[in-house]
């Protein structure tokens, strides 16, 4: 019987490469995991800043504004500002969802579950229906269209 350790020596490529694989999958899902944490604190302080009579010095606010003043501030200097309208907080939940949807693909991969998060389903989509069999109002005819 063989040992595992003899198995990575001998230096099989399809081993070695489904182990990174699989390594680098895991690191994919648990940045993943942590990102859609970050993602909910991020979502709580957004509606926590809508109403005004809390306080966010007081604990627990203190510690998720704390955890969350990087994501709120990254940028925003580069960010113009419109109107006077600081547009910083909404740039950075973009790029952060562009990210998180990146790790997210990487972590489970494209699969006929989650296709839909990936792809415009629209740009993809065959026309199943004839052009004979559409209903067209009385002044259109189906030798009009072709």
């Amino acid at each position: 019987m063989t040992h595992p350790e003899e198995k990575m020596e001998s230096g099989n490529p399809s081993e070695l490469g489904m182990l990174i694989l699989d390594i680098f999958q895991s690191f994919c899902l648990i940045a993943w995991s942590l990102l859609r944490v970050y993602q909910v604190m991020v979502e709580l302080r957004f509606l926590i800043q809508w109403f005004l009579n809390i306080n966010p010095y007081f604990e627990p606010f203190q510690t998720l504004w704390a955890l969350t003043n990087p994501f709120f501030n990254f940028g925003r200097a580069l960010y113009p500002k419109i109107i006077g309208l600081d547009l910083t907080p909404m740039i950075n939940y973009k790029l952060f969802m562009i990210v998180e949807k990146t790790f997210d693909r990487m972590a489970h991969g494209i699969d006929v579950y989650n296709y839909e998060k990936f792809y415009d389903a629209s740009l993809f989509q065959q026309r199943t229906t004839a052009i004979e069999d559409i209903k067209l109002p009385d002044y259109i005819t189906p030798l009009d269209i072709q």
